[in-house]
């Protein structure tokens, strides 16, 4: 794929831009779109904006790095998902929370919680989650 410049959104109103319905993409995104400085094609879902990416009705759209590349290689044959990728500047950053149960109590709860970090500090420490991440996006991992 080509390069897709873009350091703010005003590099983006010469692009067809897809985004989902109901979806928030982060203040200055947003408000483009209100102000209609942005006038992307909307859908009903994640799935619909992927096949028209494919389709070439689309140029680009905003969508979790990781939850993107799953979904692309659920919908697409591996030789169409390769000719997909991501640009490395982010629309917005949200951080990833994990959600624990009420009902395991919060003791089971706390220790829970204190195992998943102590293994996300050792994995990124490791330099392992990085190249986790890199597996995914090459379809190393296939999701059921």
């Amino acid at each position: 794929m080509g390069h897709f410049p873009m350091s703010d959104d005003s590099d983006l109103t010469n692009y067809r831009l897809g985004i989902t319905r109901q979806y928030t993409y982060g203040e200055s995104f947003d408000k483009a779109v209100a102000e209609g400085v942005l006038k992307p094609e909307v859908v009903g879902d994640d799935k619909q904006n992927i096949l028209k990416l494919h389709g070439g009705r689309i140029d680009a759209f905003p969508m979790e790095v990781e939850v993107g590349y799953n979904l692309i290689r659920q919908e697409l044959a591996a030789d169409q998902a390769a000719l997909i990728t991501h640009h490395e500047n982010l629309v917005q950053e949200t951080p990833i929370a994990v959600v624990i149960s009420k009902n395991i109590g919060k003791e089971r709860a706390d220790l829970l919680l204190r195992v998943l970090n102590k293994g996300l500090k050792q994995l990124r420490q490791s330099g392992r989650y990085d190249q986790m991440l890199q597996d995914s996006r090459a379809g190393k991992y296939i999701s059921s």
